[in-house]
């Protein structure tokens, strides 16, 4: 059977619109007992307490909570965790765009390493000027995110 005397949160519930001053005293009441039940203080926290982080903690407690404690602080771990991808993302650009220019350097050297007329240098030349702006493009396609889209880059 139920019991017949109503609990005092559903009658402050139920009352909170009306702004009577037997309301505001019952909440005035529920909130006193509620703060007197939830009070996770000794009496000389205050003065036992050394790290101000700690005290403000325990202040939070005794009001609306919005600080809690916990071994992982969530936050600085995601911001440590995107610096290191950042960190990751920029040395593997750097190992590709390096990669294709030991790339062209070695083509260079294969191609300069024979004796030329003045023909074959014109050429080599033009070779040299089209593999540096080939590798420049890669290295700026690779920056962007856009040599996904072209695996293979011809001039």
């Amino acid at each position: 059977m139920r019991d017949k005397k109503p609990d005092r949160i559903s009658i402050i519930e139920k009352n909170k619109r009306r702004p009577s001053e037997a309301q505001r005293e019952r909440e005035l009441k529920f909130v006193r007992k509620e703060h007197q039940l939830f009070d996770i203080a000794h009496a000389n926290d205050m003065t036992k307490i050394k790290l101000e982080e700690d005290r403000k903690f325990l202040i939070d407690q005794c009001s609306e909570r919005i600080m809690i404690i916990t071994i992982l602080d969530k936050k600085l771990a995601g911001m440590k965790t995107r610096v290191s991808e950042r960190q990751r993302e920029v040395q593997a650009r750097k190992e590709r765009a390096s990669a294709d220019d030991d790339a062209a350097f070695s083509t260079s050297k294969i191609l300069s390493s024979a004796p030329l007329s003045s023909p074959d240098k014109k050429i080599l030349l033009m070779v040299r000027k089209n593999l540096y702006r080939i590798t420049l493009r890669n290295t700026l396609l690779l920056s962007t995110g856009i040599a996904k889209y072209y695996p293979i880059l011809w001039v």
